[in-house]
C-alpha cells in the first residue's frame, strides 16, 4: 500500500461496519481503534472524544470486567473467546444478558463483538422455571408418569416409579413391554408390543383406561393397573411424543383373613369406587398434563425464539390454571361436611329455579339439543334458605342439564320448589331413560358416568358436595325406562328477632 499499511488494517473499517452485531477493535493498548453504528448504541463510547483516546476499560461500561478478562486470555493462548455476560441492574426487569466473542488479530489487536440475547436467555430460564415446576407436579401425581419420545426412549419418568428393591427402571418402551410383561385380564393372553399403549399414542391413537395385568413387584407378583396415553404434538400437529400414566388399581384387592361377608362386601365396594376415583382422576389429570408436558417439549427445542416461548408458557399458565380447578373441584367433593361460608347469604329456592330454567332458555340448550321436550314449573313460595347462591345456581343447573340428555326421544321435565316441615325442597322428574338399581346407587360416586369417554369429571358428586356443604341432602329415584326423580332438601333459614 502507498501508505505502508497492510491490506487488513486498510480493510477493518469495512469488516467492523458489516458485522451484523456490535463490534468495536481494540489496539495493544486497549485504545478504540474502530467501531461500527450498533457498537455506538451498546457500549459507552464518548462523542466528544477521538475513538483512539477511549479506552476499553471506559467504554465497555458494568461488562468491562469480564471482557478485559476475556481479552487477556485471548492475547495469552492465541484464541478466540467466547461467553454470555450478564449487565445487572438495579432493576432485574432493565438485566441484559449478550453474547459475547473476543478475537485475536495480528499486533495484539483485538475485535470484540456483543449480540443482545436478553430474550433468548429469559426464554431459557423460563424454560428451567417450568422444568422445576413440571417436576414437583410429577412428584404430587398419584400415578407413574413416563414421557416418551418418537424412538420409543423414555425421556422423562416421575419419581417413585420403580418399586423398592425392584430392577433399574426401563429407559425404552420396549424395555417396559419386556418388564411388565402385559396381559389381558379377561383372557390372560399377553398383550403384544404394537398394542400397548404407548405405541398406540405414537401412531396418534388416544388411549383410555387401558386394563392390563402386569408384572411390577421384585417378588414377581402380577399387578393390575388402568393405563392413558396421549401424542404429544409440535406446532405443526405433526406427532412428537407420547405421554403415559398408570395407576395400580387392586391395592385393595386382598382382604384380612376371616372376614364376614358383609364386610368383605363393603370393603369391595370401598375398592370399586377407590378405583373408580383414581381412574376418573388420571383422566382429568391426563388432559390437563398432556398440554403442559407438550409446551414443555416445545419450549425445549424453539428457545430461541422468544415468540414461541411465551406462546407456549401461555399453553402452560392455561393448563396449570385448569390443574387449580380440578384441584378446587376435587377438595370441594372431599370436603363436603357442612360449613359456614363467608359470603352466603339468603337464597328463594323458587326464584334461583326459575334464573336457571330461564337461562336454560336463553342459552339455548333446549334447541342445541334437537329434542322435542316440555318443560313444567310447580314453584310454590318457600321460606329462603342460607348459602352462596352460585354454587346452588350451578348445582341446579347441571341437574337440568343431565335430565335434559336422559330424555333421548323428548319428553317432560317438571321442575317443583315445595316446603317439607323445616326443609326447604326442590325436585326434578324426568321422563328419561331412567337407571337401573346399580348405576343408580353409584350416580353420585365421584367421576362415575355412563357417558363413557365423554365424561365431563365429577358430574353428580358435586351436586351431592354442594348440597352437603349447605347442610342438607339428595335423593335420588329412579328405574330403567321410568325417569329420574332428584330431590334436594335444604334447611329453612333461621331468623334472629
Amino acid at each position: 500500500m502507498s501508505d505502508g499499511r497492510s491490506p487488513l488494517v486498510v480493510a477493518l473499517p469495512a469488516l467492523i461496519d458489516a458485522q451484523p452485531d456490535a463490534a468495536i477493535l481494540f489496539a495493544a493498548d486497549d485504545g478504540v481503534l474502530e467501531c461500527n453504528a450498533l457498537a455506538r448504541t451498546l457500549f459507552a463510547l464518548d462523542t466528544r472524544l477521538p475513538l483512539e483516546r477511549q479506552q476499553a476499560a471506559d467504554v465497555l461500561g458494568t461488562l468491562h470486567g469480564e471482557i478485559l478478562a476475556a481479552m487477556e486470555r485471548a492475547r495469552a493462548c492465541g484464541r478466540g473467546q467466547r461467553f454470555v455476560a450478564h449487565d445487572a441492574r438495579r432493576s432485574t426487569a432493565l438485566d441484559r444478558w449478550f453474547d459475547v466473542q473476543v478475537v485475536p488479530l495480528p499486533d495484539r489487536m483485538m475485535l470484540v463483538t456483543a449480540a443482545d440475547v436478553t430474550a433468548r436467555e429469559a426464554g431459557q430460564e423460563q424454560l428451567r422455571r417450568e422444568a422445576r415446576q413440571h417436576a414437583v407436579l410429577l412428584t404430587l401425581v398419584p400415578a407413574a408418569v413416563r414421557v416418551v419420545d418418537l424412538s420409543g426412549g423414555l425421556t422423562m419418568v416421575s419419581p417413585g416409579v420403580g418399586a423398592p428393591g425392584a430392577a433399574l427402571e426401563p429407559t425404552t418402551l420396549r424395555e417396559l413391554w419386556e418388564r411388565d410383561a402385559p396381559s389381558d385380564p379377561a383372557t390372560g393372553t399377553p398383550v403384544p408390543y404394537l398394542e400397548t399403549p404407548g405405541l398406540r399414542a405414537l401412531s396418534g391413537e388416544t388411549v383410555r383406561g387401558s386394563v392390563m395385568y402386569v408384572s411390577r413387584e421384585p417378588d414377581g407378583q402380577r399387578r393390575l393397573i388402568e393405563a392413558w396415553a396421549s401424542p404429544i404434538r409440535d406446532e405443526t400437529d405433526l406427532i412428537a411424543g407420547a405421554l403415559l400414566f398408570d395407576v395400580v388399581v387392586d391395592s385393595l384387592s386382598s382382604g384380612p383373613a376371616g372376614e364376614s361377608a358383609a364386610s368383605s362386601e363393603l370393603r369391595q365396594q370401598r375398592m370399586a369406587a377407590m378405583s373408580q376415583l383414581a381412574a376418573g382422576l388420571m383422566h382429568d389429570i391426563n388432559n390437563v398434563l398432556s398440554p403442559i408436558v407438550a409446551a414443555a417439549f416445545l419450549l425445549h427445542h424453539h428457545a430461541e425464539s422468544p415468540a414461541l416461548v411465551r406462546e407456549y408458557a401461555d399453553r402452560v399458565a392455561e393448563s396449570a390454571g385448569s390443574m387449580s380447578t380440578l384441584a378446587a373441584r376435587l377438595g370441594r367433593f372431599i370436603r363436603q361436611q357442612p360449613e359456614r361460608m363467608h359470603d352466603d347469604g339468603l337464597i328463594d329456592l323458587r326464584v334461583l329455579a326459575n334464573e336457571v330454567l330461564e337461562s336454560i332458555q336463553i342459552d339455548g340448550v333446549l334447541a342445541a339439543s334437537g329434542r322435542e321436550i316440555t318443560m313444567s314449573y310447580h314453584l310454590e313460595t318457600v321460606a329462603p334458605i342460607h348459602g352462596v347462591a352460585g354454587d346452588m345456581r350451578e348445582a341446579v343447573r347441571h341437574l337440568v342439564e343431565n335430565a335434559i340428555e336422559a330424555m333421548r326421544h323428548g319428553g317432560t321435565l317438571t321442575v317443583r320448589t315445595f316446603g317439607d316441615g323445616d326443609d326447604v325442597c326442590l325436585s326434578l322428574q324426568d321422563t328419561g331413560v331412567g337407571m337401573p338399581l346399580a348405576v343408580g346407587q353409584r350416580a353420585f360416586d365421584p367421576w362415575f358416568s355412563t357417558k363413557g369417554s365423554g365424561r365431563k369429571g365429577l358430574g353428580l358428586s358435586e351436586v351431592y358436595g354442594v348440597v352437603r356443604r349447605h347442610g342438607g341432602e339428595t335423593q335420588l329415584v329412579s328405574a330403567r325406562g321410568e325417569g329420574t326423580t332428584v330431590t334436594i332438601r335444604l334447611p329453612r333459614a333461621e331468623f334472629v328477632t
